[in-house]
């Protein structure tokens, strides 16, 4: 339940060695290079921080196109399965066949998808154009005459375009004084396509006319067919260009076959920029650039060798300053390492720190467990869990973390009774086994199960408050660790003696009552300090009501493992009660029932353990966590090969 110990290496080598250097410690990968230019030495000697900013501006562009290029195949990409439908499966691979695939790309096709994607591009975009002008021309599809006809002259005025509908009795009596030919030739709710022909004498008067009917000119373009011809033409080319684009998107498709050979190259580029940038974290003279990094203590002697490989690299090696911070890394035993990906949600703990994640792993999964309550969805989970490992790498952690909690919940619903929820509803041959295993029944018993949340509460938050006092003596930090954490776990337990005592009819009300006095006296006297004692006495006393009414607020806050226990019963309760209800149909009850009973109950597991695996994390980080740890701390991450779309094969450093 620690981190890893860590020392620090400054490294000191000549310009011309970087690319070497840099490619090999990549390569390694056990180094995690820190900026030196947010220390002393930047400040003290600023000339050692260059104005350069060190990329590839090449390699940044050939990164932007396969971005490009890698966005644009995406859709054309076959997918593998429903799994990769909800989460990004990365390629694993053994640095033998990244090497090959590096090797073997033909990184003219991101050139070429990209061209591609243009191509469909300024298609879409003529189609649309294309469509413009025939939505334009549509409602004039009835006008028999050439387009370039309608368009007014030295001695006619036209005018062409929309009105707003009227019955064609109140056109003709708005026209009824001018000599004007006026035909509507298209309708619809809202609007009429008219056509209106008049002398140019004539052509003020009949504009005025139609502007009381909201006219709206249209310009419909100027060329020698008929609206009917030119709409037949825009469907010919557009079906040109949808072939032209079919072809294009065929050669997509085949180009996208590619598509996890790019993304293979899309992590090399990035590993390869990486190296780059490094340097931005670096000080430098006119010949030699100064790196600093961390590593694990253990991987000195690994250190030693790696330096051995270059003649001109200096380095040095140092153990940490007092309260200088450093990246860390949770080493656990494996049982407790699918934990730490529930801490790392919260925060990695600071070097001074206890690892919380094997003091919290067995908490967190009684708690599931217990806030699930099913042994059937116990298995199911466990199945499932087993059954992801080899489909999801890098998922592994969180992926125990459900199968952990699966063997727990089969424990727990047999206690409770939970086996896909009351199960001998359904099939009334299971009832002996069910009663054989079960402690108590949640909803006969409901009390049971609240006092049983309430133990849980007690135990974990003293805990809390243990780990909070071993903390503290270890950072020397004696009287805050009796007069807080230590004290508060003496005033609790005599509490609960006394109540016990009472519960039992023994006498231990009065020698409780009295030992009090010390845990309270030091909690109200030495919880704070400050100079003035009238200030730390008030500080103690809020100290002690703020503790005192957050043990029983955090304590009631685990009923909350009862409350969702509950839910998911009652949830599967409702779907065999569904079962049984459509079992008995002809013909095809029994089918009903069972896509009910599966169907019913894989949601039931989805949202209970969803809701189980929520509420079990806020009640360690906000119950639990409070009482001992801070987090804050940044992770250790050695300097190595980027893996967004590709995970290596390599050996556990562990």
């Amino acid at each position: 339940m620690s981190v890893s110990s860590m020392k620090k290496v400054t490294f000191l080598l000549y310009k011309e060695e970087k690319e070497g250097f840099l490619e090999k410690l990549q390569k390694d990968a056990f180094v995690h290079i820190s900026n030196i230019r947010e220390k002393d030495i930047a400040e003290e000697f600023p000339d050692l921080v260059s104005e350069q900013e060190y990329t590839d501006r090449d390699g940044e562009k050939k990164l932007a196109e396969l971005e490009r290029a890698l966005h644009f195949l995406e859709k054309f990409e076959n997918k593998g399965g429903v799994l990769s439908s909800f989460i990004d499966l990365k390629i694993v691979l053994s640095p033998e066949q990244y090497a090959e695939i590096i090797k073997s790309l033909d990184t003219d096709l991101i050139q070429k998808a990209n061209e591609i994607e243009h191509n469909i591009s300024e298609i879409h975009s003529k189609i649309s154009s294309l469509n413009t002008n025939k939505d334009n021309l549509l409602p004039w599809i009835k006008v028999n005459a050439l387009i370039s006809s309608i368009k007014s002259t030295d001695k006619i005025y036209i005018d062409v375009g929309f009105v707003k509908k009227q019955d064609e009795k109140i056109l003709e009596d708005a026209f009824s004084n001018f000599d004007v030919d006026f035909e509507i030739v298209y309708q619809d709710t809202e609007k009429q396509g008219i056509i209106a022909i008049c002398s140019r004498d004539e052509s003020g008067e009949v504009r005025n006319i139609l502007s009381r009917f909201e006219f709206e000119p249209v310009d419909i373009g100027d060329i020698d067919k008929t609206p009917r011809e030119a709409i037949s033409d825009i469907e010919r080319k557009i079906f040109t260009l949808k072939e032209e684009e079919g072809k294009l998107i065929k050669r997509a498709k085949k180009i996208a076959k590619e598509r996890d050979k790019f993304l293979v190259y899309y992590d090399y580029l990035t590993s390869h920029l990486q190296r780059e940038r490094v340097l931005n974290n670096a000080i430098e003279t006119e010949t030699i650039f100064i790196i600093e990094g961390w590593f694990k203590k253990k991987d000195e002697e690994r250190l030693k060798d790696f330096l051995k490989k270059f003649e001109y690299v200096d380095a040095h090696i140092s153990e940490p300053e007092p309260n200088e911070e450093y990246p860390v890394e949770m080493e656990n035993k494996p049982a407790f390492r699918p934990f730490e990906v529930i801490t790392e949600l919260y925060g990695l703990p600071r070097r001074f720190e206890f690892d919380p994640s094997p003091l919290m792993s067995i908490f967190f999964a009684l708690f599931f467990a217990f806030c699930l309550t099913d042994a059937g969805y116990g298995i199911v989970l466990i199945i499932l869990g087993l059954f992801l490992l080899k489909k999801i790498p890098g998922g592994e952690r969180f992926l125990w973390v459900l199968i952990i909690g699966g063997i727990f919940t089969i424990f727990a619903g047999a206690l409770t009774g939970g086996w896909f929820g009351n199960i001998d509803s359904v099939f009334p041959f299971l009832g002996k086994f069910k009663t054989k295993f079960m402690w108590f029944d949640p909803f006969k018993d409901p009390l049971k199960f609240f006092f049983l949340s309430l133990i849980f509460a007690v135990v974990q938050i003293l805990f809390g408050y243990g780990i909070g006092f071993m903390q503290k003596i270890r950072r020397k930090a004696y009287l805050d660790g009796i007069a807080n954490e230590l004290s508060w776990i003496v005033f609790w337990l005599l509490m609960f003696v006394a109540i016990g005592g009472k519960i039992l009819h023994k006498d231990y009300l009065t020698k409780a009552a009295f030992l009090e006095i010390i845990p309270v006296v030091l909690i109200i006297g030495f919880s704070w300090r400050s100079n003035a004692a009238w200030k730390q006495l008030l500080k103690g006393f809020y100290s002690f009501y703020n503790g005192f009414f957050g043990f029983v607020g955090d304590t009631l806050s685990y009923s909350r493992i009862m409350a969702l226990g509950m839910v998911t019963a009652g949830i599967a309760m409702a779907v065999n009660i569904m079962v049984n209800l459509v079992k008995g149909f002809p013909v095809v009850g029994i089918i009903l029932a069972i896509l009910i009973f599966i169907g019913g109950h894989l949601f039931s597991i989805a949202i209970n353990t969803l809701g189980a695996f929520v509420h079990t994390l806020r009640l360690q980080y906000v119950e639990f966590f409070t009482k001992f740890y801070e987090g804050g701390g940044k992770k250790f991450t050695p300097f190595g090969y980027a893996e967004r779309y590709t995970m290596i094969r390599k050996i556990e450093s562990r």
